[in-house]
């Protein structure tokens, strides 16, 4: 699922010059110049936050839109373990920040009946702060030791949390994977 985050603020600057009004900066507005300028700097992206964001720099890189999903990858035997990976991947021509906190779970799906399956979880969920697109040590882990070599039907939960912004809270699920892996 492709979620977004907007700042607000933007939103409507981008509405009033999409209408053909002019938006000018406070600073402009107080000494009477009519600058356009002025606008573009405030709400260029990599401007300067000027809304009191509690991130600055590399973390609030982005004042116009950010589309963005989560991804797991598919659960796999790790020594002892089954462990499954958690990143993030900007959509498109987004202006997302360079950094998300990440944070990932292990699901077991736990049958009563052949027909009533529910995911529960088991692995120890792992929270990380990583740049955009995975790889070697750019991902949250969560890993849980198994109890039996039972083939079991596991699967990943992602949750980002893009850094200064009010998100979209759904989660993002990963590939549903068998492995010999059970864990009690």
């Amino acid at each position: 699922m492709i979620k977004y985050v907007c700042r607000f603020a933007a939103a409507a600057a981008v509405l009033a010059l999409v209408a053909g009004a002019v938006v000018a900066s406070p600073a402009a507005a107080s000494d009477g110049a009519d600058s356009d300028e002025a606008e573009v700097d405030e709400w260029s992206p990599g401007g300067a936050a000027s809304d009191g964001d509690e991130f600055s720099g590399d973390y609030n890189k982005s004042s116009w839109w950010c589309f963005f999903t989560g991804e797991a990858d598919e659960p796999h035997r790790s020594g002892a373990d089954v462990s499954v990976h958690g990143t993030w991947h900007e959509w498109g021509w987004s202006f997302c920040p360079e950094f998300a906190r990440v944070t990932v779970w292990l699901q077991k799906e736990v049958c009563s009946t052949p027909y009533w399956c529910q995911w529960v979880n088991r692995g120890y969920s792992s929270s990380k702060v990583v740049r955009e697109g995975g790889g070697r040590g750019n991902r949250a882990t969560a890993r849980v030791a198994c109890d039996s070599n039972q083939l079991t039907k596991w699967r990943g939960v992602v949750d980002v949390d893009i850094l200064g912004y009010n998100d979209d809270p759904a989660l993002d699920y990963g590939p549903e994977a068998w492995v010999a892996c059970n864990v009690y």
